[in-house]
């Protein structure tokens, strides 16, 4: 791995940095049972349309507005960024003509980032395979940053 940051468990002050990151397949026609089928691969959550959005501090933020498929990264919270998304496009390397059905049929897919740092400033790098290899498989990446939060606190 050819990244500045090996781990992200630390920033520069001691602070610690937490990312988790997911693949997801979203619209109004997902059905989890043929993505699971057709990727051979189970999800860590789905959700349906008008299902309640809850926070995990218990505080609703209204109804979910599609559907969804998820795969969260098996990695550990405190590895890098780039080591949770080469671990998900991994499992997707042999995959592109599957996930192609999946673009025809109208979902959309990237791969969600949330980064959680005690401080105020972090940085991360992703080397020129693992960009590479999430373009090739036609997959964009959202990233959310909280500043201050640990993941369950949201």
């Amino acid at each position: 791995m050819d990244n500045v940051v090996t781990k992200m468990t630390q920033n520069g002050d001691g602070g610690r940095i937490e990312s988790k990151v997911s693949l997801r397949i979203m619209g109004n026609s997902v059905n989890p049972k043929e993505i699971s089928d057709l990727l051979k691969i189970q999800p860590s959550y789905t959700h349906r349309k008008g299902d309640r959005n809850i926070l995990f501090s218990g505080r609703r933020i209204g109804d979910r507005t599609e559907n969804i498929w998820s795969l969260e990264s098996e990695v550990d919270s405190f590895s890098c960024v780039e080591e949770h998304l080469s671990s998900l496009v991994g499992l997707l390397k042999n995959k592109n003509e599957e996930l192609q059905i999946l673009r025809k049929n109208g979902l959309r897919m990237d791969l969600f980032v949330g980064i959680f740092c005690e401080e105020e400033q972090f940085g991360f790098s992703m080397g020129q395979d693992l960009v590479s290899n999430l373009a090739s498989l036609g997959l964009g990446v959202e990233f959310d940053i909280y500043l201050n939060l640990k993941p369950h606190t949201l």
